[in-house]
């Protein structure tokens, strides 16, 4: 009599007598989903290739054609007018390419992520997800009349140990005034930097700045932090407007997110809660 016992995925294992049950999980269901949306991907590349493969051959029919034209001498003056109806069918045939040919890339990009996503994403998003309910998390706690920039780092960083984990030690890795490397001869310093997430995080506030000196000091800083942006590839600004002083929240997020050369830069406001 045989004795086997196994398990897989999230299940219980069970032991049976001449033969094998085997526990599929919460495991197996995922990966079967991710497959399903990886086939959807490959069936949407498979759609797409006649269309490209069409406007290929009527790109190089009509190349062949103007060709044939040209060397036989018969585009007199007579014939421009079908001279110039050619150009702007091939010129109309070589962009069908390129938007084909983006959506293939687009596509491809899309089934990476879905196949290798980054690790790094999640994490940022709970970052971000703690700087936009900041007010209601910390607000009670904070004295908005005599606020510094000292105490909202606290409260955030208290914020922060609770709703992030390091996989290992459960703690993240959180420093603060991450000194710059000594590039300037005035000393400058990240408020926080989260080894773990590859994130650092700028804190600002409108107790004491208005709307343009926030955008003075923080363009300031992006320069500086080029220097150090190995370290991270994600900088937050988290700007803390309890009172909501800020005339035009909305144009501070456009004006200071996106590319930075080197790190992406996505800016939270709270109470206003908006990102980008």
């Amino acid at each position: 009599m045989t004795i086997a016992t196994i398990g897989i995925g999230y299940g219980h294992p069970r032991v049976i007598a001449g033969g094998l049950s085997v526990t599929v999980g919460a495991a197996w269901v995922s990966i079967q989903r991710q497959q399903q949306a990886t086939v959807r991907d490959v069936n949407l590349l498979k759609q797409l290739r006649p269309h490209i493969e069409e406007s290929q051959q009527e790109l190089r029919t009509s190349l062949n054609q103007l060709q044939e034209q040209i060397r036989g001498n018969l585009l007199p003056a007579a014939n421009a007018q079908l001279q110039d109806s050619l150009k702007n069918e091939i010129s109309e045939f070589r962009q069908d390419i390129s938007n084909h040919l983006q959506t293939i890339q687009q596509t491809q990009q899309a089934i990476r992520q879905k196949l290798f996503p980054d690790p790094c994403e999640d994490s940022i998003s709970k970052i971000i997800e703690v700087c936009q309910q900041f007010h209601d998390l910390a607000g009670q706690q904070l004295n908005i009349q005599n606020l510094t920039e000292k105490d909202v780092q606290d409260a955030l960083e208290q914020l922060l140990k609770q709703k992030l984990k390091n996989h290992q030690s459960g703690k993240p890795d959180i420093r603060r005034e991450y000194a710059v490397p000594q590039t300037y001869s005035h000393e400058y310093r990240i408020d926080f930097l989260l080894v773990d997430h590859r994130c650092a995080i700028e804190v600002k506030q409108t107790r004491t700045k208005s709307q343009k000196e926030i955008v003075e000091d923080l363009a300031i800083d992006f320069e500086v932090y080029r220097n150090t942006s190995h370290r991270f590839h994600t900088l937050i600004c988290f700007i803390y407007d309890p009172q909501c002083k800020l005339s035009n929240p909305a144009g501070l997020i456009n004006d200071l997110s996106g590319d930075r050369g080197g790190f992406q830069v996505k800016t939270v406001i709270s109470p206003y809660g908006a990102t980008n």
